[in-house]
């Protein structure tokens, strides 16, 4: 197994479009990602944050050369995508290569 984390940080006058987004759009353009066969999305709560919102879009891959594949063919166009709707300061965009060093399922 092996996991790509997405974060997008929305600003809070962002926020209205971005709902939209997630309702109409989101699930499609996930479901539409090459190789990922399962994911958690996720709305990011923390006390830390208040100049905006954080959702989270965890990737899980069945090994290794799947996530680079996906990070080669796929992490581009899902970025862009974004990009095009909102611009790169409206919502940024953070990813994270998860390396599992300990775990229990």
């Amino acid at each position: 197994m092996s996991i790509l984390s997405i974060t997008f940080h929305v600003e809070n006058q962002t926020r209205p479009r971005w709902d939209s987004f997630l309702e109409a759009e989101l699930p499609q353009l996930i479901d539409r990602l090459p190789n990922v066969e399962r994911f958690i999305f996720s709305a990011v709560d923390s006390e830390m944050l208040n100049e905006g919102s954080n959702f989270n879009l965890l990737l899980i891959f069945d090994d290794e050369r799947a996530r680079q594949d996906f990070r080669e063919d796929a992490l581009d166009d899902l970025v862009s995508e974004v990009e095009k709707r909102f611009g790169q300061t409206e919502v940024m965009t953070f990813v994270t290569q998860l390396n599992r060093l300990l775990h229990r399922f």
